[in-house]
């Protein structure tokens, strides 16, 4: 059975996501001091909200991002991989749904013809339902903060390339 972190709106520098039934509970947020976007995790044993990870991506210089953990991280264009603090290496992919194409997390060498761990599922302005992450392996909970971060950055970068080629 899968999980779905539910969006309350489709930003990815102001917004919320979570999965009440579960207690996961993220807040996203960028200061309008220096654009850096926060991601936040409540963390129900302590009662308090834990930064996981901060970034900023600037247009004309080289992407800024902090991470709680001792991460590898390869956010280059082509690459959109990482190690997680366990050694699994996960890879941010494209995958073209109709006419839109959305973000998909895979094991980076199960790529080809393997099921992915996790896809994001992006609701436009004319739907009621709200976007989500959906976890469709369980496998991968102990790397949810590593995944909702990278995936944050990885589809900023996508709309910014949308932005500026004139897409949606």
């Amino acid at each position: 059975m899968s999980i779905r972190l539910i969006f309350t709106n489709n930003s990815v520098k102001n917004t919320t996501l979570g999965c009440d039934s579960l207690g996961i509970h993220y807040e996203v947020s960028k200061s309008k001091d220096d654009g850096i976007v926060s991601v936040a995790r409540w963390d129900w044993h302590t009662d308090q909200s834990v930064t996981i990870g901060q970034f900023r991506l600037p247009l004309f210089s080289k992407d800024q991002i902090k991470l709680a953990r001792d991460t590898k991280l390869y956010t280059q264009y082509s690459s959109r991989s990482f190690e997680a603090d366990n050694g699994a290496v996960y890879r941010w992919k494209l995958k073209r749904e109709g006419i839109n194409a959305n973000h998909v997390l895979y094991y980076d060498d199960e790529m080809d013809g393997s099921d992915p761990l996790v896809k994001y599922c992006r609701h436009y302005r004319t739907s009621n339902e709200p976007s989500y992450l959906e976890i469709l392996d369980s496998s991968v909970m102990d790397s949810l903060d590593l995944i909702v971060v990278t995936f944050l950055i990885m589809e900023k970068k996508k709309r910014d390339r949308d932005k500026s080629s004139g897409g949606n």
